[in-house]
């Protein structure tokens, strides 16, 4: 870990989920007559074409006052080091069959080979807006032999004024940082990026972001046209470093976009440091946000394959507050990490670090439901969910707090965390944080001898309505606390790990067990009161396959009983209204994230699409 855990002034546990707002994405379209039209290509002439390159074309744009349109006939342009300062609004547009007609009926490649001296392919500059579409940025080289600029290998925009790429691929391009993007503005969240149908591959950056690095920034990825990251790489080692396929600092970042089918939205990027997929941090004052979430029930956002060579294989998220409050948030609705790797925090590591001010970091999955802006995905699909992702020396989630006002949290909220092996040690979540799950399963994942949920620092595990089963290797107890000033809140859930006690704490650490399915080997002391249920079969439909929905005769049936603090459930993890069946049963609830005998709501069962 980064830092010793370091002891809390106060137990916590996550607060309440930040909803997720709507975003719109405005369409470019303004009418030829309001706007000059420059078109680049081959013959130059009379009704022909009015500029035989994109930067002449870029240059007398500038010279040209409102409103400018360069339209590209397709093709590629080679040497490609395009130099943007236009204080109007500028658009290039690309794909065209010839200027005669302006029929766009492909793309124009901007290559950046071979370009003198080397630099971003899009050098864009001040405070006028840009506008991208139908291009393929590639082969540009902001950093090496002759390199004036080290950001932005494909594109570099820097200033105020706002960038908005369509239907575009940004591809095999290198930087210092920012292999294939570069967003920064000076002061404030001053700059305004949308991209919409975009793909980032084989990027590379020297140390941070290798498709995107954006600082100062209010990214949105959006649109109705398919978005990915694929194959970029960020080669920095040191902490600040990371981010292979996005590196975001003191910027806010939404994510709603359309997303591959076949492939994973994120997939096979890699850091020598931080965050295999995205880092994201806020290190000066102020409050920054991440969302993510799927724009269609099909296509939830994946995570697949991403690894970092030191925390955080798909995500890494920190806060460091330096004279201020410091505040970096994750909301992730819908997503799917799988199979991405890192020695510790194989899916996600959050660091929280504050001396004299508080500096918190959080995340927090969950699933959608009917009236949400994130069309809920069908129930097969099983939508956040946490699968296959494997350390080498730690958990898949870690949380870590450093200083003396450091706070990490970590929500999960209707979802799956199965599957994932943690090689030598550190079970599934571990660290200094608060943790909330609540209607979830824990299920057939490898804690690697080590306790499966182990937490120290002074915070508060509440675990509810959740199912945790098929484990292995778990040592010596299922939840350990490890600290005085810690606190387990368990309730309503099934904890069936044959010969396994349930809780290991320090002296005088508080635990609220009750209203819990376990077999005789629990060594809860007291049950008496608590509604602690022994079984040796809770009588799962499949467990082998994954499938720890309660049968008939299950002893998980109809045992909630209320007081003493117990929510009261009213939805399980498949979306079905509890309880079932009617109220006027004397213990209507069941342990666990499923209810036995409930109807789900056909919006998590058909697709249906809110869009």
């Amino acid at each position: 870990m980064e830092n010793a855990i370091a002891p809390a002034s106060a137990r916590r546990v996550p607060g309440p989920l930040t909803p997720w707002f709507a975003i719109g994405l405005a369409a470019w379209a303004v009418p030829a007559a309001q706007a000059a039209v420059l078109t680049v290509g081959t013959p130059v002439g009379p009704g022909q074409c009015t500029h035989a390159t994109i930067q002449a074309a870029v240059t007398a744009a500038a010279a040209s006052p409102g409103l400018d349109i360069i339209r590209v006939t397709r093709g590629t342009y080679p040497a490609q080091r395009l130099t943007i300062d236009d204080p109007g609004d500028l658009a290039i547009e690309g794909g065209f069959l010839e200027c005669a007609t302006l029929v766009r009926v492909d793309e124009s490649i901007l290559d950046g080979s071979g370009a003198n001296p080397p630099g971003p392919v899009i050098r864009h500059l001040g405070a006028g807006n840009l506008t991208l579409a139908d291009l393929r940025i590639r082969n540009g080289a902001a950093f090496g032999a002759g390199s004036t600029t080290t950001s932005g290998g494909g594109i570099s925009s820097v200033g105020t004024g706002s960038l908005t790429v369509y239907r575009s691929a940004i591809q095999n391009n290198r930087a210092r940082n920012g292999g294939g993007l570069f967003a920064y503005a000076g002061t404030g969240l001053a700059k305004e990026v949308t991209l919409a149908g975009v793909a980032f591959a084989g990027n590379e950056a020297v140390e941070s972001g290798g498709g995107l690095y954006a600082s100062r920034t209010r990214v949105h990825i959006t649109g109705d046209e398919t978005n990915s990251f694929s194959g970029n790489r960020a080669l920095g080692q040191e902490i600040q470093h990371g981010g292979g396929a996005i590196h975001a600092v003191d910027s806010n970042l939404f994510i709603d976009g359309r997303l591959p089918t076949n492939v994973p939205f994120m997939d096979n990027n890699w850091t020598q440091s931080n965050g295999g997929a995205i880092y994201f941090a806020g290190l000066t004052p102020g409050w920054y946000a991440f969302h993510l979430r799927n724009r269609a029930s099909t296509t939830p956002l994946v995570f697949a394959y991403n690894s970092a060579a030191r925390f955080g294989g798909a995500i890494y998220v920190r806060a460091t507050a330096a004279g201020g409050g410091t505040q970096a948030v994750g909301n992730l609705v819908n997503v799917i990490a799988t199979d991405n790797q890192a020695p510790e925090g194989s899916a996600f590591y959050v660091y929280g670090s504050g001396i004299g001010s508080t500096g918190s970091a959080s995340l927090a999955l969950t699933s959608s439901e009917p009236g949400w802006s994130a069309p809920p995905c069908a129930a097969q699909q099983r939508c956040n969910r946490v699968e296959r992702n494997v350390g080498g020396q730690g958990a898949p989630v870690v949380l870590e707090e450093g200083g003396t006002h450091g706070q990490a949290s970590f929500q999960l909220l209707r979802g799956h965390l199965v599957g994932n092996v943690a090689v030598n040690g550190g079970g599934l979540i571990y660290g200094s944080g608060g943790v909330e799950i609540d209607n979830s399963v824990l299920a057939n994942n490898d804690a690697g001898n080590s306790p499966l949920i182990d937490i120290g620092g002074g915070n508060l595990v509440r675990v509810q309505n959740s199912t945790i089963a098929g484990n292995i290797r778990i040592a010596p107890a299922v939840f350990k606390l490890a600290s005085a000033d810690d606190d387990l809140v368990l309730h309503n859930s099934i904890a069936f790990q044959p010969g396994v006690p349930v809780l290991q704490a320090a002296a005088g650490a508080g635990a609220n067990l009750r209203n819990l399915l376990a077999d005789a080997s629990h060594g809860i002391p007291n049950p008496t009161g608590r509604n602690i249920q022994h079984t040796l079969d809770p009588l799962f439909v499949n467990a082998g396959q994954g499938d720890f929905r309660p049968r008939l005769g299950s002893p998980a049936v109809n045992r909630w009983s209320p007081g003493s603090g117990v929510n009261v459930p009213t939805i399980d993890l498949l979306g079905a209204t509890r309880p079932a069946p009617s109220t006027d049963w004397p213990t209507p609830y069941d342990f666990g994230a499923y209810e036995y005998g409930a109807v789900v709501d056909p919006v998590f069962s058909d697709s249906f699409d809110n869009n």
